[in-house]
């Protein structure tokens, strides 16, 4: 399990006291780990499908520059 910890100082009844919070944030990186996971896939079929479109442009452009020469 994973846990956060704060802490403040308080007043209580006149007298220094120490008000903390103990929080589980097990579930929270556990799906902060799935964001990041999730994210580089998407970046990673993004940069494929960008380098294919642009591989497909420069395809376009030399075929249409053979066309232009035989014409």
């Amino acid at each position: 399990m994973n846990i956060e910890i704060s802490s403040t100082d308080i007043n209580y009844m006149g007298r220094l006291a120490v008000q903390a919070d103990v929080r589980d944030i097990t579930r929270r990186e556990r799906l902060e780990e799935e964001k990041k996971a999730k994210l580089e896939e998407l970046q990673k079929w993004h940069k494929l499908t960008i380098d294919r479109e642009l591989n497909m442009v420069e395809l376009k452009k030399s075929l249409k520059e053979l066309k232009d020469r035989r014409a």
